[in-house]
């Protein structure tokens, strides 16, 4: 049993066992979604990017969007950091003329409502072909907000195909930053919806009932009756 796509990859690289192998994925805990509340967007379209922000990952693409914006654009725009980001980061984003907003570590429950409190959700990939196998945890969280995912990275990586394939949000590859700005325009003005039909299939609840069922089969095949 493994987590990804990615991981089982890794696996067959080592052994034939694709008849083997079970993808059980992280998923999300409904019970961190009841009860949210909400943060003020002080009226603003509100991008926000929660996690641990490496210098190794691509900034530059969101960045060079956000300067393409119109000045009235930028204004009614809010990029949020949540959790761990470095100085040198974070200016590259004031730089923008963009209401920028700090807010550094919080609590899990805080996490959840800043996701719940936005309207585009930002994921960001390093620039080599190592992270077309990346799979973040916070995706299916991202997911179970029932906002839209922004990825910037490879279209054809695991995560990527996830998002497009199931109508999640938008892909935009590395140093696409006039497309990705156009699209951020259109955020603005139209708040875009996003599938939530199959999200449930996500939750730790249906995953562990899915990880029973198959750890019932294996227990069967080695121990018939």
């Amino acid at each position: 049993i493994t987590v990804s796509e990615g991981c089982r990859d890794n696996f067959l690289t080592k052994a034939n066992i694709s008849d083997e192998i079970e993808i059980i994925p992280n998923g999300y805990d409904e019970d961190d979604f009841k009860d949210v509340n909400l943060i003020s967007s002080k009226g603003k379209t509100v991008i926000s990017y929660i996690g641990v922000l490496s210098p190794l990952y691509d900034t530059d693409t969101i960045v060079n969007a956000l300067n393409l914006l119109s000045e009235s654009s930028k204004n009614t725009l809010l990029f949020r950091f949540v959790g761990q980001v470095s100085e040198t980061i974070l200016n590259k984003f004031r730089e923008t003329g963009i209401d920028i907003e700090n807010i550094g570590l919080v609590s899990h429950k805080t996490a959840i409502s800043y996701m719940k409190s936005s309207d585009l959700l930002l994921i960001l990939h390093p620039p080599i072909l190592g992270s077309k196998s990346l799979f973040p945890g916070k995706f299916f969280e991202y997911m179970a907000s029932g906002k839209p995912i922004l990825l910037i990275g490879y279209k054809d990586g695991y995560n990527a195909r996830f998002i497009q394939e199931n109508d999640l949000g938008r892909v935009f590859e590395f140093g696409d930053s006039e497309n990705l700005s156009e699209y951020i325009m259109k955020t603005i003005a139209n708040k875009p919806e996003i599938n939530t039909k199959f999200t449930s299939e996500y939750s730790r609840y249906n995953l562990t009932k899915k990880m029973a069922s198959v750890i019932m089969q294996t227990i069967n095949i080695c121990n018939p009756k």
